[in-house]
């Protein structure tokens, strides 16, 4: 069974939402960058005819899961949605692959399942291994903790431009939500750590 089958047999839940293990690309498997956040906040399932159409949206026709998308929105994007949008313009031409520590879609932490959490940690460390990115950006206490898991020393409460943490050749960032929430005692200066997060990550790929 080839890699991409066995994330479709996963990700093709008898019911409840469907699993989403990245925001639609259709060269995930070769991203240069993951951005890995919490879990994919909009559940859905009969809003596609059927799971091959809503896997060929995510891998093959984006504007196929971004009309059903939109339409559940009314067309507004989230804040979250946005801030990472501006990350993945600044770091172009790399490829970023946008993912999540679980791949159940919820609109609160709350109403993922226990065993949704280990699931998906497992996946996405089996994705890793599978596209070998040359960095990981975290974002937020789960992604951290995800990257903490895997080995890394990281502490999202570094200064962007002090992190340099590198395993097996790949860079791993830790920084806040990009919701901007939930941060205590911590500036959340976007611009200038988005910046300083770019010039990190296109010295590391550059250097490989």
């Amino acid at each position: 069974m080839d890699f991409e089958t066995q994330i479709k047999e996963l990700c093709a839940t008898a019911k409840g939402p469907y699993r989403r293990p990245f925001v639609p690309n259709t060269k995930w498997a070769s991203a240069n960058v993951f951005i890995i956040g919490t879990n994919p906040a909009t559940p859905l399932r009969k809003e596609f005819a059927s799971f091959d159409e809503y896997w060929n949206g995510l891998t093959a026709r984006p504007e196929v899961f971004e009309k059903h998308y939109s339409a559940k929105h009314g067309g507004e994007a989230s804040k979250t949605t946005k801030n990472i949008r501006k990350l993945v313009e600044l770091l172009q031409p790399l490829n970023c692959l946008v993912t999540n520590v679980s791949w159940y879609p919820a609109k609160t932490k709350k109403e993922i399942p226990d065993a949704e959490w280990q699931l998906g940690k497992c996946a996405l460390k089996t994705l890793i291994s599978h596209c070998r990115p040359s960095v990981l950006f975290c974002h937020g206490q789960p992604a951290e903790e995800f990257a903490q898991w895997l080995g890394a020393s990281v502490d999202r409460y570094a200064l962007p431009e002090t992190q340099e943490f590198v395993m097996n050749g790949m860079l791993i960032l830790a920084f806040h939500h990009l919701s901007g929430m939930g941060i205590r005692g911590a500036p959340f200066d976007l611009p200038s750590a988005l910046q300083h997060f770019t010039a990190t990550i296109e010295r590391h790929v550059r250097a490989l």
